[in-house]
């Protein structure tokens, strides 16, 4: 029994040098002219028997290089150069977006990456003997001399410390850079000590304690390399990703980059954040300037649907996908893998694809609605017609699609993953038909409940001069925050050119339209009253609360007292006035076309379209319930969300 285990053992070991080395020999020969350069790093490893790691490890490294590639062209050197010159010149904080940054975006100033002529340059024809051994000394040595080195497996060492790269940036030298600004410090705030997540936290505290961090979605996150994302910080979530994950590879501390495909409950596309492993090779996640690594720090602070992995080596089988076609990464990309189940157990999802347009061996995707369409983010081939989907994330409704030629269709009903792993299929009951009153498109912002206070107490007054010297108030408004219009009979007694709004306590204005009327008449006048904007919000001045606008509105940086008002243009008696606060313009709006549509397992079919009213509502009669709605409008914006109905008839948001 021993020598035919022995022989199976010898077996399997043959078959996978033999892998190994055709995976080598192909590589190498994908290196063309560049081949000599690969063969001395062999070369010079197989000298040290005693230190086949590193041998390996540059196997490894050679093995997956004809995966991975960087740009080139003389258009994007010069937007690196720009963005350079533009992250020096705007040291603002992390928090502080864009549209922050002055009255001209950085899109105004600058052309998108996207744009330019690029060249595709392949590892595999560009790196150096010199580079690479450099790259896999300094991994090593890292490694080796950290305490918790001896808890890093060697696999998991290839992955998350040896990368000479992250995604596909230029080729920098960025180790001895990141090495030489974080290891003393380190050491100077825990010492040699072999904890991990102490270790990162550390470092976190370093990079949240530093020069501020320029967050900026336009600049694209494919075009910057390690020693300019050193010297500029400044770019999206994954540049931020990619800074940390440098610092903590730099250090030999293993770390990566997750990410999600689609929000599913929001219009953007991916998100990326970092992972670090504790000492017993359990995930640790972090966002760099929002969440510090520590134990039990996975659960997420958004929704996901699925959690994919980024990697240096090829993952073959991760996803049973469609390599090269159109779909959204990770699924057409072998450099990732679902690593959902390390967040979240999920629930169990089985569902047979209705129609005949599936049959066993094909592939059916699930989808998450991105407000537009339904975006792919799994998929899982049909058996016995069923396909099985597992660590499905609770509490989002997902879509059944199969794609063929081309042509996405519907495989099933929509269906909602209830948050105690229940299935809840929604398909329309066209035999109990009952009437929709819609008030909104789109679910409340998640900023509106910090700041629903800043409208009670808001005063409206009337005054004989500009000063206000002795104002009379009109109007009070009570209630706490909403994003309806309001329209209130005032008793002005008698006619005045001077009219204003005067912030509550802790209210900064905050409005977002004001409409003085007289006798039924909107009046016209100049705006007076807030002259100094809120901090780098250039656009939020007096002229906001009347420009027409309700998505524009007037703040203050001071909370209490500010006030906007008009100068009429010439005298009048108020006796209306109509306004609305800051708001998102999710609400029915008066005179816009919406369309309302209800998902089935074949697509979208219309119940017709509606003109929004002036009490901010809609009504549509002889809907099938049990259903899920969509409510589009074709006037403008682009935030719409899914939604069914509870049985008070009052939309749930999915």
């Amino acid at each position: 029994m021993k020598k035919v285990y022995g022989a199976g053992c010898c077996l399997l070991l043959i078959a996978v040098c033999s892998c190994r080395e055709s995976r080598l020999e192909q590589a190498l020969a994908f290196a063309g002219d560049n081949r000599a350069e690969l063969e001395k790093v062999l070369t010079y490893y197989s000298a040290d028997q005693a230190d086949s790691l590193k041998y390996r490890a540059a196997c490894f490294l050679i093995e997956n290089m004809p995966f991975h590639y960087s740009y080139s062209s003389r258009a994007l050197d010069r937007f690196i150069e720009e963005t350079s010159r533009y992250a020096a010149a705007h040291e603002y904080g992390v928090h502080e977006h864009n549209r922050y940054f002055s009255s001209n975006s950085f899109e105004e100033d600058f052309p998108s990456p996207a744009s330019f002529d690029h060249a595709v340059v392949m590892d595999s024809h560009a790196v150096t003997a010199g580079y690479l051994i450099e790259n896999i000394e300094q991994a090593f040595r890292v490694w080796r001399e950290q305490p918790w080195g001896k808890d890093i497996p060697f696999d998991d060492f290839c992955e998350q410390i040896l990368p000479y790269r992250v995604a596909d940036e230029p080729l920098q030298d960025w180790r001895q850079l990141y090495y030489d600004y974080f290891k003393p410090r380190v050491d100077s705030l825990c010492g040699r000590t072999s904890d991990l997540p102490a270790v990162g936290r550390a470092v976190y505290d370093i990079i949240y304690g530093d020069r501020r961090w320029i967050f900026e979605t336009l600049v694209t996150s494919r075009h910057a390399g390690a020693a300019t994302i050193f010297h500029n910080r400044l770019g999206d979530c994954r540049l931020m990703a990619c800074y940390a994950v440098y610092a903590f590879r730099a250090l030999g501390i293993p770390c990566g980059i997750d990410m999600i495909v689609q929000n599913p409950d929001m219009l953007h596309r991916q998100h990326y954040w970092n992972y670090m492993k504790d000492n017993g090779g359990k995930t640790v996640r972090f966002e760099v300037h929002q969440m510090a690594p520590s134990p039990g720090s996975n659960r997420m602070n958004r929704k996901t649907g699925k959690i994919y992995r980024s990697f240096f080596g090829e993952q073959p089988g991760s996803l049973p996908c469609i390599y090269g076609t159109a779909l959204p990464a990770p699924l057409n990309d072998r450099l990732t893998a679902d690593v959902t189940h390390e967040y979240y157990e999920g629930a169990t999802l089985e569902i047979e694809p209705s129609g005949r347009q599936t049959a066993d061996g094909d592939l059916l995707y699930l989808c998450v609605f991105n407000n537009a369409e339904w975006i792919p983010v799994t998929c899982s081939r049909i058996k016995n017609g069923k396909a099985l989907f597992e660590h499905v994330e609770p509490g989002i409704v997902y879509q059944p699609v199969s794609i063929a030629d081309g042509r996405r269709r519907e495989g099933g009903f929509p269906v909602a993953v209830l948050p105690d792993g229940s299935l809840r299929f929604m398909k329309p009951d066209t035999g109990q038909l009952h009437t929709l009153t819609l008030k909104r498109k789109y679910p409340w912002p998640d900023w509106y409940r910090p700041e629903a206070h800043r409208s009670a107490g808001g005063r409206f007054e009337v005054a004989g001069d500009r000063l206000f010297t002795h104002p009379v108030t009109i109007h009070t408004h009570t209630d706490s925050l909403t994003f309806d219009w309001y329209g209130v009979t005032v008793d002005c007694p008698e006619k005045v050119r001077y009219v204003r709004y005067c912030s509550a306590r802790d209210g900064h204005i905050n409005i977002a339209e004001i409409r003085f009327i007289s006798n039924g008449k909107m009046l016209a006048g100049k705006p007076i009253g807030f002259d100094i904007p809120h901090s780098f919000h250039m656009k939020r001045t007096k002229e906001a609360a009347f420009d027409g606008d309700p998505l524009t509105y007037c703040d203050s940086s001071l909370p209490d007292g500010e006030w906007v008002g008009l100068e009429l243009d010439e005298a009048a008696r108020i006796t209306g006035i109509e306004y609305i606060f800051r708001n998102d313009d999710n609400s029915i709006r008066e005179g816009d076309v919406y369309e309302l549509f209800c998902f089935t397992d074949t697509g979208r079919v219309s119940y017709g379209k509606r003109t929004g009213l002036k009490n901010g509502t809609l009504t549509y009669r002889n809907v099938p319930s049990g259903a899920l709605y969509l409510l589009h409008n074709e006037t403008r914006g682009r935030e719409e969300r899914p939604f069914t109905l509870d049985n008070d008839g009052r939309q749930v948001w999915w």
